[in-house]
């Protein structure tokens, strides 16, 4: 909030830039909350097995949720509309976030499609 006052305020596009990357990130955490809360829920008569895998709901939700809106936010129009050095690490920023979700969307896809849960060899060790 203070620094969406501020960006108003001083009229610096990057400030309004951070403070819409902020809500984006502060939306994606509350997101990822909800899916920790949701999967612990003990088993009932309509989930046998429990609400574990709720938790891929959620965090699909989040992931979409991120690349809406650190995509379509005021922070990547505001970043390429002005090449500040500030704006310029904030349109980096956006677009390696969009480029990560780009990667997790399509090794989920490939895991679904192919059903191989492999792991890298960094985590295997």
């Amino acid at each position: 909030m203070v620094k969406a006052i501020a960006g108003v305020l001083g009229g610096s596009s990057a400030l309004l830039a951070e403070a819409a990357h902020s809500v984006a990130g502060t939306g994606n955490q509350g997101l990822l909350l909800i899916s920790l809360r949701q999967s612990e829920r003990p088993p009932d008569e309509a989930h046998p097995f429990g609400h574990g895998k709720e938790r891929f709901f959620w965090v699909l939700l989040a992931a979409v949720f991120m690349f809406v809106a650190g995509r379509s936010s005021a922070s990547s129009r505001a970043s390429t509309g002005s090449f500040t050095a500030e704006a310029r690490a904030v349109l980096s920023e956006d677009t390696a976030a969009i480029v990560g979700i780009a990667i997790a969307f399509v090794g989920g896809g490939l895991h679904q499609a192919t059903g191989n849960a492999r792991r890298t060899a960094a985590r295997r060790l």
